[in-house]
């Protein structure tokens, strides 16, 4: 099964979401990479909340999640973003890879040459709706949905 992210914004008028499936596929490379240019990794901005009130706290095996003691955990749902931050990170990254995109440690074989592209694109949407978020005072989010 497949899921894709979304970039959502508190307070901004619904929008049309638009699907970036391949910065959740590359975002281990992306966390690597924020780590060396020293911003914070784009999965601190993850909200799994449409996945929990689809799916129920299951863990990877179908199993309901607890933690160490046994006791469910409990993730906070919804979970809202400071957007400077995350433009910070965004804007990072994307000129990272716009300079030298082999710093993302990752190459596309064949069936994956328009993944550069599309993730370039990805940072670039994020870059602009976090923009408008800063500029607004909202808040945002990675929302993870099926």
């Amino acid at each position: 099964m497949g899921h894709t992210i979304w970039i959502d914004t508190k307070g901004r008028p619904e929008a049309e979401h638009t699907d970036m499936s391949v910065l959740l596929r590359l975002d281990k490379e992306l966390d690597a990479l924020a780590e060396k240019l020293g911003v914070e990794k784009l999965t601190n901005f993850y909200d799994y909340s449409v996945l929990q009130d689809e799916y129920g706290d299951l863990d990877e095996a179908g199993e309901e999640d607890a933690d160490e003691t046994g006791e469910e955990s409990e993730t906070p749902a919804g979970s809202w973003f400071d957007s400077a931050k995350g433009l910070q990170t965004v804007k990072a990254l994307r000129s990272q890879l716009l300079k030298d995109f082999s710093a993302l440690s990752w190459a596309p074989d064949e069936s994956r040459r328009h993944w550069p592209q599309s993730l370039l694109e990805d940072l670039e949407l994020c870059e602009s709706t976090l923009s408008e978020a800063v500029a607004n005072g909202w808040q945002f989010r990675l929302l993870i949905v099926p």
